[in-house]
């Protein structure tokens, strides 16, 4: 076979391997792109489902619900919020300010009826605890009584605010997410001001950062 011949049987050759190689070369193409639109699509799904899961648990979890939970029963919007260690501080806070609510409203009244009772000459109904006082000065303190049964009401009324307030608050951040390199966080906390003296309760910010 001489140097011609052997050209035409190359090219013949060539000419017959070509339709092969370029259906390969289509077919390994096609397959690609069927695997890349199908990763495409499978991570276009899984994070249509992602979102789609997070808003249904961020819709769950409403402060709306928490604000209602502690305007009715106080505390009750922390431990929704799972917040269970300010329960105690709340229902604290609400058992001072009541107490003092009742004491001064107790005296109040005492000192009110033993007035009324002087002016009216009902001496029968005078109270003995007070026999130590003028009119002026059982008058006087009918008048301080009052004033501070007041403010142990205002304060009352603040405490059930700042309850509803922190459920709300707490309940809106649920879902915030703080990076490493930043935090903040509220938590009690116990201390002692000198070896001999005995620890206070207390709650501590910290901010800490890289």
């Amino acid at each position: 076979m001489n140097m011609v011949q052997r050209i035409i049987l190359l090219l013949c050759m060539g000419l017959l391997l070509a339709p092969g190689y370029s259906w390969a070369q289509a077919d390994s193409t096609s397959r690609h792109a069927k695997r890349d639109k199908t990763v495409y699509i499978t991570e276009r799904q899984q994070k249509q489902e992602v979102f789609t899961t997070d808003s249904a648990i961020r819709k769950k979890h409403s402060p709306k619900i928490a604000i209602a939970l502690s305007a009715v029963i106080p505390g009750a919007g922390q431990v929704y919020n799972k917040r269970w260690w300010k329960v105690p501080i709340v229902y604290g806070a609400l058992a001072v300010s009541g107490g003092l609510v009742y004491y001064f409203s107790r005296e109040m009244v005492g000192y009110r009826n033993e007035y009324r009772y002087r002016m009216t000459g009902e001496t029968e109904k005078l109270d003995p605890r007070f026999s130590e006082y003028n009119d002026e000065s059982v008058l006087s303190l009918k008048q301080e009584f009052t004033r501070y049964m007041e403010i142990s009401v205002a304060a009352t009324g603040i405490i059930y605010m700042l309850n509803i307030i922190d459920a709300a608050v707490d309940a809106h951040l649920y879902y915030f997410d703080i990076s490493e390199d930043l935090a903040f966080r509220v938590a009690p906390t116990f201390r002692t001001i000198g070896p001999y003296a005995a620890p206070y309760a207390g709650v501590s910010f910290t901010l800490k950062w890289k």
